[in-house]
């Protein structure tokens, strides 16, 4: 009888240690303008599930400007925009007079933007394997700055193939399965513009967001693969309304017209000649209400944007929920100034994304406070058990504790 209760302590002991060695995945799952608050409409089954089992920051704080690109860079590079290069989804290098355009996929795929190093080349570096299914700077043309398997972005593929898509790379041979995966999905952000955060449509996408997370989880449970796969989901921004009511023309107090003048909507960037800079600066200040004006080094502190040249003399931000325009507004640019919008002061609660993670590195049933999207890159390292860059503005020591 003893040598069968000690046969059977041994043997957990091997099936306790083969569990130990078991290859870990991680899925970092972006919900593009899905706002801090979305999962308290009681609209998420399968993501309320991840949380109970896991755990769930009150918010993640983005970084400035609140938007897209800036945002998805940072979270996986783990700096500030002014650093990484990625200062907005479209902006000009009046040095080469090259346009970075999220819809110029030449300019997107070009590694010289991207000056941060992301967690799928970090790991790559240290014999780790990435994959990407959507993910900005993941398609850059440098066979050693994106991921071993990535897919090149197209708007209009089924959500559901990204599923399957990401699921059949975690059904490849383990030596060369992905230990890090990336997956986007915009359906919130692109609901949130055209009809604002709190809108029926947005509640929809909600509940598509949700199902598309079981059918992940479902996949992964088919698999045998759920116990040993951290699920991270975050997004890069929140969402808040706006008005075309809330409209602040800048152009009408220029002088003249062919100054370089960069977005619109919640920020604005404008660059007059060196002798007009302060002058220009002074008008706007004057006579634009409903926002701040800074010369550049006049940029709050907060908002870590200033220490890029390719950052403009004279930055505005408007006030939560109003847009500023060039000009008049046109027809084409109610679908725009109506509805929805992000890129505001980070701070603004309403600017704020999700943050759910379950899987074997994470505490169960576990809640925190706010946290900050460059911390992520450091805290995938660490699951990875790989160094991180050591030139990043995230730290570990600021969210490890959501670890177990």
């Amino acid at each position: 009888m003893k040598k069968i209760i000690l046969f059977l302590i041994l043997l957990s002991g091997f099936f306790y240690q083969a569990n130990a060695d078991e290859k870990i995945q991680t899925i970092l799952i972006s919900f593009d303008g899905f706002r801090w608050d979305y999962l308290d409409r009681n609209l998420t089954p399968n993501i309320d599930s991840l949380i109970f089992h896991g755990v769930r920051a009150k918010s993640l704080k983005p970084v400035f400007p609140s938007k897209t690109f800036p945002n998805h860079f940072t979270i996986v590079s783990g700096m500030f925009p002014e650093k990484h290069g990625i200062l907005q989804n479209d902006f000009i290098d009046e040095k080469t007079n090259r346009k970075y355009r999220i819809s110029d996929s030449n300019e997107v795929t070009d590694a010289r933007w991207y000056k941060g190093e992301a967690i799928w080349e970090t790991a790559k570096r240290n014999g780790k394997i990435s994959a990407s299914y959507f993910w900005p700077g993941s398609e850059v043309k440098d066979e050693m700055r994106h991921p071993n398997y990535f897919e090149k972005y197209e708007h209009t593929r089924p959500y559901e193939d990204r599923i399957n898509g990401v699921l059949s790379w975690l059904d490849l041979p383990i030596d060369v399965r992905p230990e890090i995966i990336t997956l986007y999905f915009d359906l919130a952000d692109t609901k949130g513009h055209s009809f604002g955060p709190n809108s029926n449509e947005v509640n929809s996408a909600i509940s598509k967001l949700d199902s598309l997370i079981g059918k992940l989880v479902n996949g992964l449970r088919e698999r045998k693969l759920f116990e040993s796969t951290n699920i991270i989901l975050v997004s890069d921004h929140g969402m808040t309304e706006v008005s075309l009511n809330k409209i602040i023309e800048v152009e009408k107090y220029l002088d003249e017209k062919n100054y370089l003048i960069q977005w619109n909507g919640p920020i604005m960037m404008i660059n007059p000649p060196k002798e007009k800079v302060k002058s220009v600066s002074k008008i706007l200040k004057d006579s634009l209400k409903n926002c701040n004006v800074y010369l550049k080094n006049e940029i709050p502190t907060k908002y870590n944007f200033s220490k890029n040249e390719m950052i403009s003399e004279i930055l505005i931000v408007a006030n939560l929920g109003w847009s500023l325009s060039k000009k008049s507004l046109t027809k084409r640019d109610s679908s725009y100034f109506g509805g929805g919008n992000h890129g505001y002061d980070n701070h603004e609660l309403e600017m704020h994304g999700i943050f759910v993670a379950e899987g074997p590195s994470f505490k169960n049933n576990f809640k925190s406070g706010e946290i900050s999207n460059l911390d992520i890159y450091p805290l995938l390292c660490r699951i990875l058990k790989i160094p991180p860059q050591k030139n990043i503005d995230g730290k570990l020591n600021r969210i490890e504790f959501l670890l177990k």
